[in-house]
């Protein structure tokens, strides 16, 4: 079911770039984040593309989404959701060397 959600998600975001804009007042993804490291490997996944496409597609910082994946990787709850989290991270900050910033103000770094 979390994996059809997201697809749904991913489908309405791709759409058309607004669309995440108009939605992001819904707080899906930081709610999904929450609970992100009760969910397999492949949602996880998922959802960290999703923060991928965000950053690079929309060239936006989503700061809610990012404050939701620093209290993630504080809470400790699995070793391989906060692996794949940090992998993304990563990813964004070599993509754009401004998300040390942005990280520090969050709470990751």
């Amino acid at each position: 079911l979390c994996c059809t959600i997201l697809d749904a998600i991913s489908s309405v975001y791709h759409s058309d770039n607004a669309n995440y804009f108009i939605l992001e007042n819904q707080h899906t993804l930081p709610q999904f984040a929450e609970k992100i490291h009760l969910k397999t490997h492949e949602i996880q996944e998922k959802f960290f593309q999703l923060l991928e496409f965000i950053v690079y597609q929309l060239n936006f910082v989503p700061c809610k989404e990012l404050i939701s994946l620093s209290i993630l990787l504080k809470s400790q709850h699995s070793v391989s959701c906060s692996i794949t989290c940090m992998q993304t991270l990563l990813n964004i900050v070599k993509h754009n060397a401004i998300f040390k910033d942005v990280y520090r103000e969050v709470g990751i770094l």
